[in-house]
């Protein structure tokens, strides 16, 4: 358990555990680095170092190389960080992602009437991502499979899990701690424990549930919190579909 020791100069010190699983202790253990004060003093002492471990460890990739990492030749007061170099940050926090094969495993909770229903919107959904994808990307040709992982939902429970995998899959990729994943559609959702700072702006990316189980039904088990994660095994066992284009140009599943 952390501890709280409220007056002090510590107001809350993190437990053992928690450090261990930590990214900066990690990056610390890597680079044999014993103390916080060691890695503080590194990043005044040796900026150079520093910042090109910081930039491996993130992953953060310029598209135009910078000539150094700090120019303070203008003085200390108008320092210039990483001169030269040129970064997109869509590409950065989104498309090297898709890129490096963490983007093909999208999760959706869709509303159907049918088998079929369920098989043609899909399909017009993928041509849409997939053709937004390549625009973006510079590419052409497929991105997805012809075949995904269906499972219906048919309780309260079983949809309330749903919707936890599908807004908090992303703590399984790396992230710790509170908080939503801004390329999901979490800042529109409206089932949180507590209320968002700010909602998300523009267009709802999503439809608004018309079933009662979307709707309400999953809520007899509780709001979902920001620090809530996926379990193993949470969406228990799912059918793996094909989308088929029938004889009569019609689509099946």
């Amino acid at each position: 358990m952390s501890e709280f020791q409220f007056g002090g100069d510590v107001v809350w010190r993190p437990s053992d555990e928690i450090v261990a699983q930590s990214r900066l202790k990690q990056f610390m253990d890597r680079h044999g680095i014993a103390r916080l004060e060691e890695l503080q003093r590194c990043s005044t002492e040796d900026i150079e170092w520093f910042w090109t471990a910081v930039l491996q460890e993130l992953g953060i990739e310029f598209y135009q190389p910078y000539e150094r990492i700090l120019d303070t030749s203008l003085g200390i007061a108008w320092p210039r960080w990483f001169p030269g170099g040129r970064l997109n940050l869509s590409y950065n926090a989104i498309d090297r992602q898709v890129v490096a094969g963490r983007g093909a495993h999208p999760a959706v909770i869709a509303e159907a009437e049918d088998g079929r229903t369920l098989s043609g919107g899909l399909r017009g959904l993928a041509i849409r991502l997939a053709r937004a994808m390549n625009r973006v990307l510079g590419r052409h040709g497929q991105v997805w499979e012809d075949r995904y992982h269906a499972r219906p939902l048919t309780t309260p429970r079983a949809v309330r899990h749903a919707l936890v995998y599908l807004l908090g899959n992303f703590r399984k990729h790396g992230h710790a701690g509170p908080g939503i994943d801004p390329c999901s559609s979490a800042p529109w959702f409206t089932g949180w424990w507590a209320p968002l700072p700010a909602n998300g702006i523009g267009p709802r990316p999503v439809a608004v549930a018309r079933t009662w189980l979307a709707r309400v039904g999953w809520q007899r088990h509780g709001l979902i919190r920001t620090d809530e994660r996926p379990k193993a095994g949470m969406l228990g066992r799912t059918g793996r579909r094909r989308i088929r284009r029938r004889p009569d140009g019609n689509l099946s599943s």
